[in-house]
């Protein structure tokens, strides 16, 4: 009689076709051989089943199983009858997308032997493709790897930090016994893991035997979910799991709790807020505006030079006029970017170099706008000012080059460190001020003007592809490295290739190079494009690079989506949220060997760029765009705009002003509550509890409340004191 298998491997498919094969291969190839694999495909309408049944015919440790019908029933129902096929004591999952090194159940199963009592094992992960969940990736790793064999609830509390099932073996028994009626379907994987991490402790290998992949289709970017959703399901979690521990359930559902603390509704003329059971009628407060009534809005620039911050700035004045704000722009130094400013109708005005020495002026030319905008982090002595004093964003297009403008003015570190309220240009800039000076820091990504004509976009002119990289040609920008990797190639691979240059240089930078450029017939430097030059040049590209060591945005990154061209980014360049496999190349900082394979690939694949620039369009379209920015424009003035209601105290119908001489007690604004994610934060302004001898003090919102007991079998009762 055969014995049952150690591993039963499940895999769950849907419409992966073009992934399948390396999946299945994957396990095929795997050097422990004492396991099962069951497939179960979900109704799939691509030829996925016609694959399945080629391996499970040539191998005969593979089964194969659907629903009646062949139905499309969904991940929970994929997974029951999975489950119910599986024969080993243990499980492992392999997503259809996703494949593993030859040895991962021979590391896990010789993990086993040498451990007692393993209930779940998971590894480390590589993903592949899109970058776009690596930070997950390097969070799950940290923390598994430090925690192995210990409870991790804590983790799970609001997040799931295990990105994918493809990492995890887990004992039948236990799985069989988790609870699968999941509030949200597409988190199924979270719901699981809060239950298992509740009663038992992960273990973990650290060798990287997974490999995820993150594409257009991936099951991780349908599914689009947000906070309200977490909270349903963290919310419905809870109850599961506490519904005999009343005291651990309102702690560990206390997000929850808040809600029941304070909630806000819509009125009319006003907004009601109850608080602790207490009702606060919220007036719309009287806000300076321009003669049309709308909004004012100051945005603060170092000068009116041209260049990418004041571009990027001219943009969101734009933006905030066609959003029917009234902008007015201020500098220090003036340049030609103020002409331009004037053009689009936007008011400019210049202060003194020396407006530091009178900041009570800058502080009352302030008070007259409902928001104020410091645009890049050279305007810190004007953050430094109006911090605390005026609604402020901070708005700051550097990322690793802070420590360059540090070194040369110390104090600005002093302002960031402090700072409540900045935004970057990109994730990438977010994550190095965040590592490195304050974690009050959210994102406004730039936009581009779309100058895009599908009529020439797509017209190949050659056989020849062109490559370009275009901005200021200094050491930060890696030009250098760009050639190099171009002059590495073979003879036979240049000649079906340009390399364009363009912009203003760095001289002694620019020294480096520029033989190289004069001695190769196929690299070209245009010197500094505008106009009719730069559409020429910009039409006839086929991929444009941009290899620098640091750059927190990269408009021309921006510019090449719009006009729907392929790209090949570093891993240090903030744009490259907008690339993945299926429109460039994101490629390891620095290195001459990695951009010389992503452009010989390009050269290899050349009949792919259409598509790829095709690819390149719609993530223009989607993040990018005008409207898009415009959107995120607005959800960032909306979220920031100082606050519009002052609050009255409604207690039978009867108000009572909770302030004098225009003491506003809320300034930090309810309305926006639903939207910053710190509500601990927010309610520890809020209120705090101390004990007496027979009594207890909630101090709410500056006013204080004695809490009586009058016996053991009476609640507290409340008095309100002054001081």
């Amino acid at each position: 009689m055969q014995s049952s298998p150690f591993v039963s491997v499940l895999v769950t498919s849907f419409n992966y076709e073009k992934f399948l094969p390396e999946t299945l291969t994957s396990l095929a190839n795997q050097t422990y051989k004492n396991f099962e694999v069951i497939i179960v495909d979900d109704g799939s309408s691509d030829g996925s089943v016609d694959i399945i049944k080629e391996y499970t015919s040539k191998y005969s440790n593979f089964y194969f199983y659907t629903h009646p019908n062949n139905e499309n029933r969904g991940l929970v129902e994929s997974m029951h009858l999975g489950l119910s096929k599986c024969k080993g004591e243990y499980v492992a999952f392999l997503e259809s997308d996703d494949y593993w090194e030859e040895n991962y159940l021979e590391v896990k199963a010789d993990y086993i032997r040498k451990n007692e009592d393993v209930s779940i094992l998971c590894n480390k992960i590589k993903t592949i493709g899109s970058p776009i969940r690596d930070k997950a990736v390097e969070r799950y790793h940290s923390v598994f790897s430090k925690e192995t064999d210990k409870n991790l609830f804590g983790y799970f509390s609001l997040e799931n930090i295990l990105p994918t099932f493809s990492a995890v073996m887990i004992k039948k028994s236990i799985f069989e016994s988790l609870n699968f009626d999941t509030p949200i379907k597409p988190w199924l994987d979270f719901w699981l893991w809060r239950q298992f991490a509740f009663h038992y402790n992960f273990s973990y290998t650290d060798e990287t035997t997974t490999y995820w992949r993150i594409h257009e289709q991936s099951y991780i970017k349908r599914t689009k979910y947000g906070l309200e959703h977490r909270d349903i399901l963290v919310s419905a979690s809870n109850k599961l799991l506490m519904k005999d521990n009343l005291f651990l359930f309102l702690y560990l559902d206390r997000y929850n709790l808040v809600k029941w603390i304070f909630s806000l509704k819509n009125e009319y003329e006003y907004k009601v807020l109850i608080l602790f059971g207490k009702r606060f009628r919220l007036f719309r407060r009287q806000k300076s505006t321009d003669e049309n009534g709308h909004k004012k809005v100051l945005l603060i620039s170092h000068d009116f030079q041209i260049a990418g911050g004041e571009v990027a700035l001219l943009n969101l004045a734009k933006v905030l006029v066609d959003s029917g704000y009234s902008c007015s722009v201020v500098s220090v130094f003036d340049g030609p970017m103020r002409a331009k400013f004037k053009e689009a109708g936007i008011e400019t005005k210049i202060f003194s170099e020396k407006f530091e020495r009178y900041p009570e002026k800058i502080e009352e030319y302030a008070k007259g706008f409902d928001l104020v905008i410091a645009n890049t982090v050279l305007t810190y002595k004007f953050a430094d000012i109006l911090m605390n004093k005026v609604p402020l964003i901070w708005y700051i297009h550097e990322a690793h080059n802070l420590v360059e403008f540090i070194d040369e003015h110390p104090e600005i570190e002093k302002v960031l460190r402090r700072s409540t309220n900045i935004y970057a240009v990109s994730e990438y800039a977010k994550e190095f001020i965040v590592r490195n000076y304050n974690k009050n820091v959210r994102v406004l990504h730039n936009y581009v003007e779309d100058e895009y004509n599908k009529d020439v976009i797509y017209q190949k002119k050659d056989d020849v592809i062109d490559f370009s990289i275009v901005g200021y040609i200094q050491p930060r920008k890696a030009f250098h490295l760009c050639i190099d990797a171009f002059l590495s190639l073979s003879q036979d691979i240049r000649s079906g290739c340009r390399l364009h240059i363009a912009g203003n240089f760095h001289q002694e930078y620019f020294d480096t190079f520029k033989d190289k450029i004069r001695e190769e017939d196929n690299i070209f430097y245009h010197g500094s494009v505008d106009g009719e030059e730069k559409r020429s040049l910009f039409e006839r590209t086929d991929v444009f690079v941009v290899p620098s060591y640091d750059e927190s945005c990269s408009l021309i990154a921006l510019e090449a989506c719009m006009l729907g061209k392929p790209l090949i980014v570093s891993e240090n360049v903030g744009a490259k949220y907008l690339v993945d496999d299926a429109n460039g190349w994101v490629v390891k900082t620095g290195s001459v060997h990695a951009l010389s394979y992503a452009i010989e690939s390009a050269i290899n694949n050349r009949e792919k760029l259409t598509q790829m620039g095709a690819n390149s369009r719609k993530k223009y379209e989607e993040f990018v765009s005008y409207e898009s920015y415009k959107k995120n424009v607005q959800m960032m003035i909306e979220e920031n705009l100082s606050p519009d209601y002052s609050p009255m105290f409604v207690s039978d119908k009867k108000f009572a002003r909770l302030f004098r001489k225009e003491k506003i007690i809320l300034n930090f604004g309810f309305a926006k509550l639903s939207i910053r994610p710190d509500v601990s934060h927010i309610m520890r302004k809020l209120f705090s509890l101390s004990n007496g001898d027979n009594h207890k003090v909630l101090t709410l919102l500056g006013w204080k409340y004695r809490f009586e007991r009058k016996s053991k079998n009476e609640k507290y009762t409340s008095k309100m004191f002054g001081d």
